[in-house]
């Protein structure tokens, strides 16, 4: 994963990228809500 490019607290949220899959939509959309 792109560890250098986000913050570590973002990666504590590997269960809601996981999810963001089964919607079908891009991971980095979700990670801009999450902070």
């Amino acid at each position: 994963t792109d560890l250098g490019r986000k913050p570590k607290p973002q990666y504590n949220d590997e269960g809601k990228r996981q999810r963001v899959s089964e919607e079908g939509r891009p991971s980095q959309s979700k990670r801009r809500e999450i902070p």
